[in-house]
């Protein structure tokens, strides 16, 4: 089985393309960068979708796994083939989970198969009810462990409105939900309002919970999260992370377990 990865923006493609199954990455032009792979490589643009399909026929690709962050292109460019702008065309105004599920249609009606991240990628899930941790202060587990549940069922409630994958809260109290700011965006964001309205009132500081949404198609879009963002939940205050045991990949796994040891921080997963 001989797999290529369309590689967006990020660490995330350079991690998977080091398996040995990956024979060909395609770099999405302005998000990914040939140079970056020791792979054999092309660029393509996200307006030349039939360039790409040509590509993949040339290679005898069949298997195709999407990894990074995508974006956007601007309405408004000219340079669209036609099947990139009958795409275009469909997503328009759509959320995130139902412009995935049309772009999912598109490859398997040209005979490619998707391949979830997940399977390219050894050991990067955390056991159910595992938590990291410095302390281990059971006081402070225990707030983790509700503000997990009160999380996921936020993200499982408002999943229909296909909004984002993380949400931040203090037990009850909603801080934050993800938009089309991404993770590290919204961890800035509420950790300002922690900081500015809520410090003083909590004892314990706001819990991410980076979770699947349900019914979510994690063949194209899998929660994943790295030492980055630990490192940035922990500067912006942060008690701890909540991920999914079956949802979330974990990168850089002894990276932030390294991290916590030298920090009053959480890491906890959960399988629902």
């Amino acid at each position: 089985m001989t797999i290529s990865i369309i590689a967006g923006k990020g660490n995330f493609p350079k991690i998977i393309a080091k398996n040995s199954l990956i024979s060909l990455v395609v770099c999405i032009k302005g998000l990914s960068n040939p140079n970056d792979f020791k792979n054999k490589t092309t660029v393509v643009s996200l307006l030349e979708i039939e360039k790409l399909i040509q590509k993949l026929n040339y290679y005898k690709i069949k298997k195709i796994a999407f990894a990074g962050k995508f974006l956007r292109p601007n309405l408004n460019q000219k340079e669209f083939d036609k099947s990139s702008r009958k795409i275009i065309n469909q997503i328009s105004y759509k959320g995130d989970e139902v412009s995935l599920n049309i772009i999912k249609s598109f490859f398997l009606n040209k005979g490619f198969e998707i391949i979830s991240p997940s399977i390219l990628l050894e050991n990067n899930f955390i056991k159910s009810n595992v938590i990291f941790s410095k302390l281990n202060d059971e006081k402070k587990i225990k707030f983790i462990k509700k503000s997990a549940k009160n999380g996921i069922n936020l993200l499982n409630k408002i999943s229909n409105f296909d909004v984002g994958q993380s949400v931040v809260l203090l037990d009850k109290h909603v801080i934050g939900i993800e938009g089309l700011e991404g993770t590290n965006e919204l961890i800035k964001r509420c950790g300002m309002l922690y900081k500015k309205y809520l410090k003083h009132v909590y004892e314990l500081g706001p819990i991410l919970v980076k979770f699947p949404k349900k019914n979510q198609s994690l063949d194209l879009d899998m929660p994943v999260i790295g030492i980055d963002t630990i490192k940035l939940c922990e500067k912006n205050n942060f008690l701890g992370v909540v991920v999914s045991s079956f949802g979330t990949l974990v990168l850089d796994k002894n990276e932030i377990l390294d991290f916590i040891k030298t920090k009053d921080f959480y890491f906890y997963s959960t399988g629902g």
